[in-house]
């Protein structure tokens, strides 16, 4: 009897944003042993009051009414829904080099946590997996955001720790180690590290940076979660290999073809199938 393939169907939660926030100021923070530069998640308001980022105004609107259906055909699921693939608010806006590939909402000015987590309710959202990035010069500031969620939102945010993909060195295993015993149970997974922009552009998943990051993971029994592209392929097949005991979730549409024989050869293989072509996959099985 041939494997069968996991595929988990996807919402991809498009937040669209428009206007812009009450003037504001981040603050520095006051730690002096906070590493790199930090600030505070907090943002000053027109009237003078520090607000913080996980409630703050924004632009985005969000009533207690349910989304309604836009769909006619049938059948029409209306169930609880979870959002595996949301990247989450940034603390300042993208460069402009990168935004073609990443420009993610900036956190007191586009949106905040709170608005977030109503809008994932208002979609029927139970959960999202989001992508917390850790920035290198903002370390603890980061860590916070993540920090926040996780406590003024149980159970709606399960976050994975994403490196910038912005600067070498990339977050090392140490420092991913070093992050985890600080913060016990914080991060449920490490990723997005997506093969096609910045820093990874120029690297392949069995780089020797990334190998000894799995190992962490294996111990944290944490999920990898990988957007590879065509060229990546073969490293990612020997990374996949030579860690048998780590879950890999990939996530790329555009490769589909080539991320699906992965899933049906290895049992550590997971593929979060997406909108744009679930179309075309709907007759796999699951795992």
């Amino acid at each position: 009897m041939p494997k069968r393939v996991l595929v988990a169907f996807v919402l991809i939660l498009f937040l669209f944003i428009s206007g812009c926030a009450s003037q504001g100021t981040l603050q520095k923070a006051k730690d002096p042993d906070a590493q790199r530069g930090s600030f505070e998640t907090v943002k000053t308001g027109n009237d003078g009051k520090e607000k913080s980022l996980q409630g703050a105004e924004s632009p985005v609107e969000c009533g207690p009414e349910q989304a309604k259906r836009i769909f006619d055909a049938g059948p029409y699921y209306e169930g609880q829904l979870i959002d595996a693939h949301l990247h989450m608010p940034s603390l300042f806006p993208a460069p402009a080099a990168i935004t073609k590939y990443f420009n993610p909402a900036v956190l007191g000015k586009d949106i905040t946590m709170d608005k977030l987590a109503c809008l994932l309710e208002r979609e029927k959202i139970a959960k999202a997996v989001g992508f917390f990035l850790f920035l290198d010069f903002l370390q603890e500031s980061s860590l916070q955001v993540a920090r926040d969620a996780k406590k003024n939102h149980p159970g709606k945010f399960e976050p994975f720790l994403m490196p910038t993909p912005l600067s070498r060195p990339t977050l090392t295993a140490q420092e991913y180690e070093k992050i985890l015993a600080a913060n016990p149970g914080l991060f449920k997974g490490f990723g997005e590290l997506g093969f096609y922009f910045g820093v990874f552009n120029n690297s392949s998943p069995d780089d020797s940076v990334f190998m000894p990051i799995y190992g962490v993971a294996k111990k944290n029994n944490h999920p990898i979660m990988i957007h590879p592209t065509a060229q990546t392929m073969e490293a990612l097949e020997i990374a996949i290999q030579k860690n048998p005991d780590v879950i890999f979730l990939l996530h790329s549409e555009e490769i589909a073809d080539d991320i699906v024989p992965l899933a049906e050869k290895y049992s550590n293989v997971y593929f979060t199938l997406d909108t744009p072509c679930c179309r075309e996959y709907t007759s796999l099985t699951t795992k």
